[in-house]
């Protein structure tokens, strides 16, 4: 028997992806979560997993943690949307963004770092000098092949001159990004 495939978008595989966050996003994007310090905001989730009768799994609670940390540093840095084509980061979409180094240095990847307290994470986004990304347009920067033959791979023209002023205009975004103070 034969699976049926589905072809998706980069952004839409990620939401398919995680289960955690599709299963947990009210919580994780609670209107006023941020008035909290990231202690309490621990203990509001363990008051949600007693109200809702929920088996408490200290690792499903880590993996909300690690989303409300992600959602509080786009919102910080970088207006809760792509530095590159502006869409918007929301309850949504979170899952699909992505932490791009704009250099090749890297001194550690999001898998890691998300383990830090917000302090840290804030430094090492700044360390590493990382913009945030929807996954769409991360994986065009990603796409070596693309970037390389982008102007022979279409036919038609006018198209590939679209193309290409697109991107441009995504690494100039990218380029241009500068983190608060």
């Amino acid at each position: 028997m034969v699976k049926e495939s589905i072809n998706l978008c980069v952004d839409c595989h990620e939401k398919t992806q995680s289960l955690i966050y599709q299963n947990f996003k009210i919580l994780i994007y609670e209107k006023d979560l941020f008035i909290y310090f990231f202690k309490e905001i621990k203990e509001l989730i363990y008051l949600y997993f007693n109200k809702n009768k929920l088996v408490l799994d200290k690792l499903v609670i880590k993996r909300i943690l690690y989303w409300i940390k992600k959602r509080y540093i786009i919102e910080y840095f970088y207006n809760s949307e792509c530095v590159s084509c502006g869409k918007p980061c929301d309850i949504n979409s979170l899952q699909s963004f992505i932490f791009h180094h704009r250099t090749e240095k890297k001194t550690n990847i999001w898998g890691a770092v998300k383990k830090r307290n917000i302090k840290g994470i804030i430094e090492w986004i700044k360390e590493d000098d990382c913009v945030c990304l929807c996954a769409n347009c991360h994986i065009i920067l990603q796409s070596k092949i693309y970037l390389k033959y982008v102007d022979i791979i279409f036919n038609d023209e006018d198209l590939k001159v679209k193309l290409t002023k697109e991107l441009q205009k995504m690494k100039l975004d990218i380029k241009s990004f500068k983190f608060k103070n």
